[in-house]
C-alpha cells in the first residue's frame, strides 16, 4: 500500500503531531523532552521549520509549523528518527515507538489557523494537567504570556494576531489569554476532530466569513450542483453549532413552512439538514441520526434543501443569512 503524498510545498503551514506506539508513553522524563525539542530546534536552525505553537504531553506532541523550504517530512524525520533512538538506547529497548509516521495536515486558512492556536494551547487542559494553559511548561501559550522563550519559537504572527484583536500598539503578555479564551472546548475540539478526520481539496473558511449574503447564497447554490452529495470541502462548523443557530431562529421567527412537490413541509427542519451537510460536513447517517429520521430520509430532506435553494428565493435568503450567522457565532477572531 503507497503512503499518501503530503501536500508539502515552500511556504505552506502544517498542523503536525504524533503519538506513540501502543498507547504507551512517548515522553517520560523532563529529559526525554529537552532532548525532543533540541530535536527541533536544530531543525529550525537548519531552516527546514518555523514553529509557531507548540505543545509537549506525556502521550503526544502538536505543533503548528510553517515549512519554508517544503521540507517537513525530512525534517520531522529527523526529529523522530533521533528521539527514538536515544529513547531506546536510555531504556535498553528496541522497536517501534512512534505508532507511524508523523500525521499532518495542510492549514489554508489564516482563520483555521487561529483556531488551531487555542486547540493546541488547550490539549494540557483537556488532559486534565493544568486549568490554565499559560501555566504549562512545556507548552508555548507560557511563552507567549511571558514574553520569554526558546529563540527557535518564531512568534512574530501569534503576536502581531494578539496586537490587532487587543487593539495595542505593541504586543502585551497579558494579552494573549485573553485573545485565546474566546471559545468553548467542545467547539474547537470538534472543528479540529472532524477536520483531521475529513478528506478534502480545498479550504473556503477564510472567504467564507468574509462573504455578503448574496455572495453566500452563490457559494450554496453551486453546492446544490453536486448532486452526488460528494464533499470536497472541510467542515466549518460544528453540528451543535447549526443546530443552536436553527433553534434560535426559529424562537425569533415562529414556525415556518414551504410547499415542495404540493406538500406543505418544516423550512427550518430542511434547513438544518442542509447546513449540516455544507458547512458541518455531516454524512445522511449523522444528519438522520441528528433529525431523528433514517439516513435515506435525511438524505431526501437534503435533496429538497438543495431544490429551495434554487428555487425558492425565500428560502435561499434565509439560508445564506443562516450560514452567515452561524459561521460568525463560532468564528469570532
Amino acid at each position: 500500500m503507497t503512503r499518501r503524498h503530503r501536500n508539502d510545498t515552500e511556504g505552506s503551514w502544517h498542523h503536525v503531531m504524533n503519538r506513540a506506539v501502543a498507547r504507551r508513553s512517548l515522553f517520560e522524563t523532563t529529559e526525554d523532552i529537552r532532548f525532543f525539542l533540541a530535536g527541533v530546534a536544530r531543525a529550525v536552525r537548519r531552516g527546514q521549520l518555523e514553529v509557531h505553537v507548540w505543545s509537549v504531553l506525556t502521550t503526544h506532541y502538536h505543533m503548528l509549523v510553517r515549512s519554508p523550504q517544503g521540507e517537513l517530512s525530512s525534517a520531522m524525520r529527523r526529529i523522530q528518527n533521533a528521539y527514538a533512538r536515544y529513547f531506546n538506547r536510555k531504556r535498553r529497548r528496541d522497536g517501534p515507538l512512534h505508532r507511524g509516521r508523523f500525521t499532518s495536515r495542510r492549514v489554508d486558512s489564516l482563520t483555521y489557523q487561529r483556531v488551531l492556536v487555542r486547540y493546541i494551547d488547550d490539549n494540557p487542559v483537556a488532559a486534565g494537567i493544568c486549568e490554565d494553559p499559560c501555566e504549562y511548561q512545556w507548552g508555548s501559550a507560557r511563552r507567549y504570556a511571558t514574553s520569554r522563550g526558546p529563540t527557535w519559537l518564531s512568534r512574530d504572527w501569534v503576536e502581531d494576531w494578539v496586537t490587532d484583536r487587543s487593539g495595542s500598539d505593541s504586543y502585551d503578555p497579558d494579552a494573549y489569554p485573553r485573545v485565546l479564551d474566546q471559545h468553548s472546548r467542545e467547539f474547537i475540539t470538534g472543528v479540529v476532530a472532524a477536520r483531521q478526520a475529513a478528506k478534502y481539496s480545498r479550504d473556503n473558511l477564510d472567504s467564507l466569513i468574509e462573504m455578503a449574503t448574496p455572495a453566500t447564497l452563490r457559494w450554496l447554490q453551486r453546492k446544490a450542483v453536486l448532486a452526488d452529495g460528494a464533499q470536497d470541502e472541510p467542515p466549518y462548523v460544528t453540528p451543535n453549532s447549526v443546530q443552536q443557530t436553527i433553534e434560535a431562529l426559529a424562537d425569533r421567527h415562529g414556525p415556518w413552512r414551504v410547499l415542495k412537490n404540493r406538500r406543505s413541509v418544516d423550512a427550518w427542519h430542511t434547513l438544518h439538514a442542509g447546513l449540516l451537510r455544507n458547512l458541518a460536513a455531516a454524512n445522511f447517517a449523522a444528519i438522520g441520526a441528528r433529525l431523528g429520521v433514517s439516513g435515506v430520509q435525511a438524505r431526501r430532506i437534503v435533496d429538497r434543501h438543495q431544490l429551495l435553494i434554487a428555487e425558492d428565493e425565500h428560502y435561499g435568503h434565509m439560508a445564506a443569512a443562516a450560514a452567515q450567522q452561524v459561521l460568525r457565532m463560532v468564528y469570532t477572531f
